[in-house]
């Protein structure tokens, strides 16, 4: 009787700890997983590529976006103060894992993300024909109370 009991622990112990790593699994796999098109390799992110990602708005129209949506008098940031945006768009152009390089005053940094996910859908870039994941960073000037996006002719469409 004992030995059933004893028998009966360890099976449930050993179900529960399948379904416990079976759940985790499923959740790494749908948090990260899918991010990277080559998650087995961290080399495997280019910085320059054949063909750049492209964005469906022009960083034109996304510094008069800027300019238009944030109230630079709500921030404190310094006039001339350089906003470094990093990322990177996927194979299936998703953009994540989103860093600024210089941090600047954090509801600040929290408007530009909003904006930037909000409005701009990528197409993602390619190297030897293959679709890849690049690494992008966007460089954003803050001068006369206006923000000024540098690298233009880098990323347009």
């Amino acid at each position: 009787m004992i030995n059933e009991r004893l028998h009966h622990l360890q099976n449930t112990l050993m179900q529960r700890t399948l379904l416990a790593i079976i759940f985790l699994f499923f959740i790494y796999n749908s948090l990260y997983g899918q991010r990277r098109c080559d998650s087995s390799r961290v080399d495997k992110i280019f910085i320059i590529t054949e063909i750049m990602p492209n964005s469906n708005i022009t960083l034109d129209e996304l510094e008069t976006l800027l300019n238009q949506e944030i109230n630079a008098n709500e921030f404190s940031v310094l006039q001339g103060t350089m906003i470094y945006l990093s990322f990177i768009i996927n194979c299936k152009g998703e953009s994540f894992d989103y860093k600024f390089l210089r941090p600047v005053d954090e509801k600040l940094q929290d408007k530009l993300l909003t904006i930037i996910k909000t409005n701009i859908n990528w197409k993602p870039g390619s190297q030897n024909g293959r679709l890849v994941d690049v690494q992008l960073t966007i460089s954003i000037k803050f001068e006369n109370n206006k923000f000024i996006v540098q690298n233009k002719k880098e990323l347009k469409h």
